[in-house]
């Protein structure tokens, strides 16, 4: 339990850390992973009704897939709008929203989620608009299997945290802005940049 609760305080410092230092979200989403379980995380933005979307922080993600994502996938990603609209702070699983075998009969995934090997989705929404959420996502692959209550109690606990970084640093873009990512994602992840719901 000790050694739970330091795991815990460090990760929190870190997420203080980079809310006033944009330049330490990636190590801090490596740390975020390491400490609730996963193989990648993103803080990100989604607009339903635009059917936009725009990564501002992300860790170990395939570069490939996260542009495909913005220039072809987001209009048929089965969770939005639904998970756009669900209250900020709670913590929930990809297929609470959409279930499996739904799922997989999915463009979306065989085309994008399945060759990723991606396995299971742990999401809270940040902040919450009337179209535009602000979100940690974090995927999970084989190694770490589908999402399960360890997992939910430990991004429950950082949630609070998470929300206080973005009313400190603001991590996403201007509301006319919508930047897409490309091969140069990785130097981009240090720009500041604000959000407005």
């Amino acid at each position: 339990m000790a050694v739970e609760l330091v795991q815990l305080s460090a990760v929190i410092a870190d997420i203080y850390d980079a809310a006033v230092d944009p330049a330490l979200w990636q190590q801090t989403l490596a740390r975020i992973c390491n400490y609730v379980g996963g193989k990648s995380a993103a803080l990100l933005w989604h607009d339903s009704a635009a059917q936009q979307a725009q990564v501002m922080h992300i860790f170990n993600d395939d570069p490939h897939y996260t542009q495909l994502y913005f220039e072809k996938y987001v209009p048929m990603d089965p969770f939005y709008p639904a998970a756009g609209f669900i209250e900020a702070g709670t913590v929930h699983s990809a297929y609470q929203i959409v279930p499996l075998e739904e799922l997989r009969q999915t463009r979306f995934y065989r085309e994008w989620i399945a060759p990723q090997g991606i396995v299971d989705v742990i999401s809270s929404n940040l902040e919450v608009g009337s179209t535009r959420a602000s979100m940690i996502n974090i995927q999970t692959d084989s190694a770490y299997g589908l999402v399960d209550g360890k997992m939910r109690e430990r991004l429950a606990l950082l949630v609070p945290h998470l929300q206080r970084a973005v009313a400190i640093g603001r991590l996403s873009a201007p509301a006319n802005t919508v930047r897409r990512p490309s091969a140069s994602i990785r130097t981009d992840i240090s720009a500041p940049t604000r959000l407005r719901l």
